[in-house]
């Protein structure tokens, strides 16, 4: 059986911004940047959610992990506030990124002065050709992206945004 390949466009943004532009129900809960532990936690449910809803697009064919989201972190066991935050979540993957195809790998978070950076790697379907990329079928498409921000105003997106 050979593989379908996939012609799709991949967003310009940064796959690190991009996350942290999703996240911004979550934070905008916190008038300034909250410690470094509860950033992670929060990333945590965040990546999640935002994995479970790529990798149930047809591209990746994988809609199991949106059943288990919404089993685990959506369901009637969850704490309401992690329910109500998988539903914030998930209107907003629909609303505003339905059509990003681009799951996220291996990503950290690091405390930098007053704000931290993120980082996190981009990751498509072996079935996936970037439109407007030229590489040869049948590799993974990974890039590594960063975004840096300090917030002491509890505006919602990011200030700074520096490759690392």
């Amino acid at each position: 059986m050979s593989a379908k390949n996939n012609l799709v466009l991949i967003p310009k943004s940064k796959i690190s911004m991009t996350i942290l532009e999703f996240a911004e129900p979550l934070f905008a809960h916190f008038p300034e940047i909250p410690p470094i532990d509860v950033l992670r936690n929060l990333l945590k449910i965040v990546i999640t959610v935002w994995n479970a809803h790529t990798l149930a697009m047809p591209i990746w064919g994988e809609p199991q992990h949106l059943d288990n989201l919404n089993e685990v972190l959506g369901g009637p066991a969850s704490p309401l506030w992690t329910a109500a935050a998988v539903a914030a979540l998930t209107d907003r993957r629909h609303e505003r990124f339905g059509d990003d195809p681009r799951a996220v790998g291996e990503w950290a978070i690091e405390p930098d002065g007053d704000g931290f950076v993120f980082r996190c790697d981009a990751r498509l379907p072996d079935s996936v050709l970037p439109g407007d990329s030229k590489r040869p079928r049948g590799r993974s498409r990974r890039s590594r992206t960063d975004a840096s921000a300090s917030r002491s105003d509890g505006s919602a997106p990011p200030k700074a945004n520096r490759p690392r």
